[in-house]
């Protein structure tokens, strides 16, 4: 995979959209830029989840804009031989998978790690999208740590 910069992408497509530009007019070289400068904005500012200043490695095949959204439109069957295989590949690490439409989210494959969550839970805070959606369920998460008075 090739990686260049935004500068440099947007040189080369200006380029090419000159030599179209006379022979199909502006309107579908605008749509095309706009369309690409979008998508590329908003892959370069998704936000990034690190572990000790590193991000964490993402599944092999996952792609650059929808990152892992095709393995989530197969079958449950096949969804979940494919998080196997990640196990089998990063073995107790955690890493991070991606959807276009949804926050990062994490894996976390170590017993040691998931039980650290699961006690600390209270500590660990939790995105405005994992709260949005949680409050039909569970309410507000924090009265859940405190005592009950009868």
């Amino acid at each position: 995979m090739h990686i260049i910069s935004f500068q440099a992408w947007t040189y080369h497509l200006r380029q090419a959209l000159k030599n179209q530009e006379s022979k199909m007019g502006w309107t579908p070289g605008i749509v095309g830029v706009a369309v690409a400068t979008v998508l590329l904005y908003l892959y370069q500012n998704r936000p990034k989840i690190h572990r000790d200043g590193k991000s964490l490695r993402r599944p092999p095949n996952t792609l650059p804009v929808l990152g892992n959204a095709l393995h989530f439109l197969k079958s449950r069957h096949d969804l979940f031989s494919w998080f196997v295989r990640c196990q089998q590949i990063f073995g107790h690490e955690t890493f991070e998978i991606s959807v276009p439409s949804l926050p990062p989210g994490v894996v976390i494959n170590s017993p040691e790690n998931l039980e650290f969550v699961l006690k600390n839970e209270s500590s660990i805070s939790k995105g405005e999208f994992f709260r949005e959606r949680s409050w039909d369920l569970f309410g507000r998460l924090e009265l859940w740590h405190s005592p009950l008075h009868c």
